[in-house]
């Protein structure tokens, strides 16, 4: 796994690593309701909660109540309605401040666990760290012109490396917990994972209804086609070797275009194949073949239903990442949110004097 560089208009979306813990599930916990007042001066020192111990102060607070606020999809400096409902049984304004305050936790936890399971920043973290600091700093004309971006998406560079330092130690205990691709997850665990989650994978001898070009054969063509799959059927159920025949028949004559790219079937997750293909799918035990199935206007098919393999991919994952890494990653969000949760929080004074439409309207 590795750190991906980019530019400071990005710096949002880099903090959004942590993002499907954080944003805008409707059913998180919700910190104590503000009291509404006049809003007192907040100024950097301004101790707003404390973390196990960890003091979170104004401008990293505010940073995360603007995160949640656009990643909620509002925009400060519009007319919002704070008082409106929100989630279950919150108002917007009650909601965005706990998720900001778990936001604060989040980090606070993958920070200090990270120290004691040995998995801080590295001589390479740094080096990362720099040079997204650096190209930050460059994309702008001028110094000046950099912090004034910044300042306006309440952020500094002490909170923006700070942030940068914990996904670094987000990434840094994951892999030593899972491996760096989630390969320390055993296989009856990401079986397990891929079956809960409507993981399927199968291979089929497809004749295809149309050629190269898109062109649909003829009625004769299409019926010819039907009765060289008939003889495939059967000499795959009459072979000594069903499996091994399947390989070589499939090899020999499926039209499928995806073929050379998935020889070994596909594995993918249900929605992905047209209802035909999952339907048999569903009705086949591992290794067992269907017999010619009509995919509507694809053709017809033969399919062999495969165990889920934990290393391979599904075939709509834009990233490829295995079933084994989306195994480790599940947990290991579990475990995060876990950590967040139980999380001691002391809340200031100061936190129920906080007032969001004086701060973003």
């Amino acid at each position: 796994m590795k750190i991906t560089l980019r530019l400071l208009a990005l710096v949002i979306a880099l903090c959004m690593i942590l993002a499907c813990f954080t944003g805008c599930a409707k059913d998180e916990p919700v910190a104590p309701t503000p009291e509404q007042s006049t809003t007192p001066v907040f100024d950097d020192d301004t101790l707003i909660l404390t973390i196990e111990g960890s003091p979170v102060y104004w401008p990293e607070f505010t940073y995360w109540l603007n995160y949640s606020l656009q990643y909620c999809g509002f925009v400060p400096g519009t007319a919002i309605d704070w008082d409106a409902p929100y989630g279950v049984g919150t108002t917007l304004e009650e909601y965005i401040l706990a998720d900001a305050v778990s936001a604060v936790a989040l980090y606070r936890m993958i920070d200090q666990n990270a120290e004691l399971m040995d998995a801080g920043i590295t001589d390479s973290d740094r080096e990362n760290i720099s040079t997204i600091m650096k190209q930050n700093e460059d994309y702008f004309e001028s110094k000046e012109e950099y912090r004034d971006y910044l300042s306006s998406n309440y952020l500094s560079e002490e909170l923006m490396e700070y942030l940068l330092a914990c996904s670094c130690k987000y990434y840094n205990i994951f892999a030593k917990m899972f491996g760096e691709n989630g390969e320390e997850v055993s296989d009856t665990a990401a079986i397990a994972f891929g079956t809960e989650n409507n993981y399927y994978r199968a291979k089929h001898i497809l004749m295809s209804f149309t050629n190269d070009e898109g062109v649909r054969y003829s009625s004769t063509e299409i019926e010819e086609k039907y009765a060289l799959l008939e003889d495939i059927l059967n000499q795959i159920k009459t072979s000594d070797d069903p499996k091994a025949t399947f390989d070589i028949l499939m090899a020999e004559y499926s039209e499928d275009r995806g073929l050379i790219a998935y020889p070994s079937g596909y594995q993918y997750i249900k929605g992905d194949m047209v209802e035909e293909f999952q339907a048999a799918v569903e009705s086949l035990d591992d290794y067992g073949i269907s017999n010619i199935v009509t995919m509507g206007d694809y053709g017809y098919t033969i399919i062999m239903r495969l165990p889920i393999d934990p290393d391979e991919a599904a075939i709509s994952d834009p990233y490829g990442s295995t079933l084994r890494y989306h195994t480790a990653n599940h947990e290991y969000e579990a475990l995060a949110n876990t950590w967040a949760l139980e999380a001691n929080i002391e809340y200031s004074d100061m936190y129920n004097n906080i007032d969001l439409a004086a701060i973003f309207d």
